[in-house]
């Protein structure tokens, strides 16, 4: 997904598992900070374009610091910084995200990044959620045409699909040690937990419902 362009690259403020690389910013792509997540953007090299947040625990980039769009937001809100700085991509058009800095650290924040992934795939876009060792993301087709994923070819190693959101019908995973074909997966039930990459190429699908796949983080 990261060659998808153009791109929006989301950092949050989470320290716990930052990043140790990022993709390659190219004209036409956006970088947003949720709140604190400047300082990590800064940290990488990166210029922000907006900075959003409430800045309630981290605080404010100073002109110095930041040359870009501030946006303020309330500090009693309904949604977190980073879906707030998600939202800004999507409603300015761009449908293949990245985010950085939200895993780790508080759980129920953690989660409320993994809706966000679900958020954007109910409406056609396309995310990873990427921490140092692991990509979250999550797959969805709403009945129509199956939605799809393929995995890069790796001789070891292991990922998981999960049901995410409700049971997820005409799932298969072809290419792993353990495959699946036109199965239901229950929310309530982890089969697709530790499956095992065999060398091939691994492809997920679906035709109904949504997946969230966890698998490791590429490395050159």
């Amino acid at each position: 997904m990261l060659n998808s362009r153009p791109l929006c690259a989301v950092f949050g403020a989470s320290p716990e598992d930052a990043p140790t690389r990022v993709p390659e910013i190219r004209t036409g792509d956006l970088v947003i900070a949720a709140d604190g997540g400047w300082r990590l953007a800064a940290e990488l090299n990166l210029s922000c374009d907006v900075v959003v947040g409430d800045f309630d625990s981290a605080r404010e980039p100073t002109r110095g610091e930041h040359s870009g769009e501030l946006v303020r937001l309330p500090v009693e809100k309904d949604v977190t910084d980073m879906f707030a700085a998600v939202q800004i991509g999507y409603e300015r058009g761009y449908r293949h995200f990245a985010l950085y800095g939200g895993f780790g650290g508080r759980f129920d924040h953690t989660l409320a990044n993994l809706q966000t992934l679900l958020w954007l795939a109910r409406r056609g876009a396309s995310a990873e959620l990427i921490a140092s060792t692991q990509v979250l993301t999550v797959l969805h087709s709403d009945g129509g045409c199956p939605a799809e994923l393929e995995l890069g070819e790796r001789t070891s190693g292991t990922f998981s699909v999960f049901a995410f959101g409700g049971a997820a019908d005409g799932v298969s995973i072809l290419g792993a040690r353990y495959e699946l074909r036109d199965s239901r997966l229950s929310d309530e039930f982890a089969l697709g937990v530790s499956n095992e990459f065999i060398g091939v190429t691994v492809r997920i699908s679906v035709t109904n419902g949504s997946l969230l796949i966890v698998q490791p983080e590429a490395h050159d």
